[in-house]
């Protein structure tokens, strides 16, 4: 997309376009890093003490992570937001929500 800037406000609007897109892809990626680490860990927990260390262990393993990963990622993206805003309460920290990352971005003027 090539477009030319007329101004310096569309020159910022243009970065807010860019780095609200960098935002969501930064949030889809931890999301689908820490559940992995999450669903990795637990499933290998879970299947150590159900089943011990046998010659097929990696195999079961994975098996558990297969079924638990699917749960897990959209979990992680749908709950993250509640977890910020209980995290936040908590803390006292000022309100930070992921709600930006879904907020329409303005529009530029070609």
């Amino acid at each position: 997309m090539i477009v030319t800037i007329k101004s310096n406000k569309q020159e910022k609007e243009i970065m807010m376009i860019q780095n609200n897109q960098g935002r969501k892809t930064t949030f889809f990626v931890f999301g689908a890093m820490m559940s992995a680490t999450m669903a990795g860990t637990i499933s290998f927990f879970v299947a150590l003490v159900n089943f011990g260390i046998k010659p097929d262990f990696f195999v079961t393993w994975l098996h558990i992570f297969s079924l638990s990963f699917p749960i897990a990622f959209p979990a992680a993206i749908l709950i993250s937001p509640i977890i910020m805003k209980m995290a936040n309460k908590i803390t006292r920290q000022k309100l930070r929500t992921f709600k930006h990352l879904f907020e329409k971005p303005p529009e530029i003027v070609k």
